[in-house]
């Protein structure tokens, strides 16, 4: 996808599509999708008759369900990140390396590989704060259940303002605001380090 041609815009187009649907209308999506006489159950029987799976019906595979949605809608994003980040490498560098001899594996491990972390950097600390305050996909597939399985801290937080415990709700509040800053900042400070100027 790194460089421009027709055919790897309209993947970059396919790949960041997702972004542009609203959090909660993807949640609702693929909540029909995966529902128990959804497409996927039915296109799966195609090939084992008879299958019937509750995606978002147990524990284990709500949650797996949930951060895939979760993931397939913020990925474009991270691809486009990537991909700048690959445009940003001089290509006077990746030739250096292929005139003294490395593959293309080489080349990307000991050139571009170091050089995308500023990239990696941005990424995962986006990843992380989403992570950490995730609610639209988990409010419109699963509530938080079943059980607790895809209970996060914004989805608790609703549920106790929704029943008017308004204290609980405002230390979740702070409790969010507070993990966020203490595991995001030393993060991305240790990874500014790493990076390669």
């Amino acid at each position: 996808l790194r460089k421009t041609t027709a055919v790897n815009s309209l993947f970059r187009s396919i790949f960041f599509l997702p972004v542009l649907i609203s959090p909660l209308a993807a949640g609702f999506i693929w909540r029909a999708i995966v529902d128990p006489s959804g497409p996927m159950n039915q296109v799966i029987g195609l090939v084992i008759p008879g299958f019937n799976y509750a995606w978002l019906g147990h524990p284990v595979s709500a949650l797996v369900t949930v951060a895939f949605i979760d993931g397939w809608k913020w990925s474009g994003i991270a691809t486009l990140v990537y991909i700048a980040g690959l445009n940003s490498i001089p290509d006077s560098l990746l030739e250096a390396a292929e005139l003294d001899g490395a593959g293309p594996w080489k080349r990307f491990w000991k050139v571009s590989f170091p050089l995308l972390a500023p990239a990696f950097t941005f990424n995962i600390a986006t990843t992380l704060i989403g992570a950490l305050s995730a609610y639209d996909v988990i409010a419109s597939t699963t509530s938080g259940g079943p059980g607790n399985s895809t209970t996060t801290l914004n989805v608790a937080l609703q549920q106790q303002f929704g029943s008017s415990f308004y204290g609980t709700a405002s230390s979740l509040s702070l409790t969010v605001t507070v993990i966020v800053i203490a595991i995001t900042v030393p993060l991305v400070s240790w990874l500014r380090r790493r990076e390669v100027a």
